[in-house]
């Protein structure tokens, strides 16, 4: 039973994740899903507690409703960014030459796509031609270097100047 109430549970995450991409809403897809899913999980949780109480059964369809959201997390971000998702979605349209389809492909292209994310998703914002961090980007990098820290990943010269 935990296991089809953490399978209906993700596909209700889903569900939500489909709904609140749609809104007007100035925050990324990530958060967006972590804010439907997060309340989908915490009501599969209740569910499972009242069901098992505290057990293996309630860890166990816990641990499958996060790995399971993860993927789909990775996944979607993985086909936001990826330069080969790009450039077939670019080719339903119709046969394209070589030159056209590696244009978008250029570093300056991918840095000005990438760029404007950051800005939309709120990690940056453009003054005087210049991009400054905004708080969240800073939050997000501070994380990011004790995680490494903490996982005993080195960090390389250029990202301690």
């Amino acid at each position: 039973m935990w296991l089809v109430l953490s399978l209906g549970a993700f596909l209700l995450a889903i569900g939500c994740h489909l709904v609140v991409v749609r809104l007007p809403l100035p925050i990324s897809n990530v958060i967006r899903y972590v804010v439907g899913g997060g309340a989908v999980g915490v009501l599969l949780a209740l569910a499972l507690l009242v069901l098992y109480g505290i057990s293996s059964e309630v860890v166990a369809g816990l641990a499958l409703f996060a790995f399971l959201s993860e993927l789909y997390i990775f996944l979607f971000t993985l086909v936001i960014s990826s330069v080969t998702v790009s450039m077939l979605l670019r080719l339903r349209q119709g046969p394209l030459p070589e030159a056209v389809l590696t244009e978008e492909a250029q570093s300056s292209a991918m840095v000005a796509m990438r760029l404007e994310q950051l800005e939309r998703n709120g990690f940056i914002r453009t003054e005087g031609g210049r991009y400054v961090p905004l708080s969240s980007a800073q939050r997000l990098t501070a994380a990011f270097v004790a995680l490494r820290t903490i996982l005993g990943h080195e960090l390389h010269r250029q990202d301690r100047r």
